[in-house]
């Protein structure tokens, strides 16, 4: 078995968005930008992207939100800003990745159809439920009902705005209305307290780049650690404990921290906590797993009453 991964299940709660104010943004697409948290606040105060001579690239929103669980997107709402209903977004692309490593999956997209007449007044309030949005605002709902996998992050593009050579784009919210699936054991390395880690041997490795654009501290504090662990069950695998030591306030909600190189040159890669180990599934309730080729969905309740076997396969 090469990896583990969580059950994808519906057995989550619905929300009025899988977003939340704390979600990491990064947007892009854009000469300048104003306000980008009002994307993602429950009120209508405007986002504004400067879209000057930018109309054959679409504008571009990455929501990385700080939770250790996933969610499945069931629905896209859009609120309206305030002003000229020319610069309303038209359309969109939705897409979502488990690790800011792996390549963005298509989930869904469309055509966006935001009202010409009713528009927010900005810095409501806005209290949606999972059903329907906030009440005597208007917006736009977009059912995704088709897609039924679970991601972390989700890339939101907007292609075009209702005039297609407008200056600018402007919009009061985005939600994300779907379910939060039950979190699992998977901490933020940089979380407060004594946080562990794995770290794989790339062997073969030409290059080491800083895939998760670590601060510098933070990677320095990850090559000194598994510098000083010599690894005792397999030389390319080592677990490193992060206790006294702080990252960067920028890495504070990585989920994967990417790759590091050591004095030596050697290059590391942050894995899963049980990549490579070894799970004795002997006895187990065949609903508890699901076995494809060479990967192992496993769920959570196994996991936490499962007989772990601290030796790693040699690579």
């Amino acid at each position: 078995m090469c990896c583990w991964r969580p059950a994808h299940t519906e057995e989550g709660v619905p929300v009025s968005s899988v977003l939340d104010e704390d979600s990491i943004l990064s947007i892009d697409g854009c000469n300048s930008w104003l306000r980008g948290r009002s994307t993602k606040d429950p009120n209508t105060e405007i986002f504004w992207c400067d879209r000057v001579d930018l109309h054959n690239i679409p504008a571009t929103i990455v929501f990385s939100p700080p939770k250790s669980q996933l969610s499945i997107v069931h629905k896209l709402r859009m609120y309206n800003s305030n002003t000229a209903n020319t610069a309303d977004p038209a359309s969109f692309i939705l897409e979502g990745r488990v690790r800011p490593d792996e390549e963005w999956e298509f989930i869904a997209s469309g055509d966006l159809v935001l009202s010409n007449d009713g528009r927010n007044p900005g810095g409501l309030p806005i209290e949606p439920s999972y059903e329907s949005g906030g009440v005597n605002l208007t917006y736009n709902e977009v059912s995704l009902s088709n897609n039924t996998k679970a991601y972390w992050d989700y890339k939101l593009s907007i292609p075009s705005t209702r005039n297609l050579t407008h200056s600018n784009l402007q919009f009061a919210e985005v939600e994300l209305p779907g379910l939060l699936l039950p979190s699992f054991s998977i901490s933020h390395k940089c979380a407060p307290g004594a946080q562990t880690s794995r770290w794989m041997k790339e062997v073969d490795a030409e290059n080491c780049p800083n895939t998760a654009n670590l601060g510098g501290n933070t990677y320095k504090l990850f090559t000194d650690l598994i510098s000083a662990n010599p690894g005792v069950y397999n030389p390319n695998i080592r677990d490193v404990t992060r206790e006294i030591r702080e990252c960067d306030s920028i890495d504070l909600y990585k989920l994967d921290l990417g790759k590091v190189q050591l004095a030596d040159g050697t290059c590391w890669k942050h894995v899963h906590d049980s990549e490579h180990s070894i799970f004795d599934l002997a006895g187990a309730d065949p609903a508890d797993y699901n076995v494809t080729g060479s990967v192992a969905q496993v769920s959570n309740a196994f996991m936490d009453g499962t007989t772990y076997i601290p030796h790693y396969r040699k690579t």
